[in-house]
């Protein structure tokens, strides 16, 4: 799986390494959806700085790779 956050709210998440209706990577993928979502809310109505942003993603980041989904973006 990949997710590709483009600009503060759009997000395209492709599912290329598991077979399709898997409900475990509908469910991820929804959660990553809504938290994508979650980030552009906030970084546009609370003033986010890129700082803050970096260290969300970081988290992020951790959270996926634990989970063993693979991360990339553009």
């Amino acid at each position: 799986m990949s997710v590709t956050i483009q600009g503060n709210t759009s997000t395209v998440i492709s599912n290329n390494s598991a077979p399709e209706g898997t409900s475990e990577i509908a469910k991820i993928t929804r959660q990553i959806q809504v938290l994508t979502e979650k980030l552009g809310k906030i970084s546009s109505e609370e003033g986010m700085t890129t700082q803050q942003k970096k260290k969300w993603l970081h988290w992020y980041r951790s959270k996926l790779k634990a989970s063993g989904l693979n991360w990339s973006s553009c």
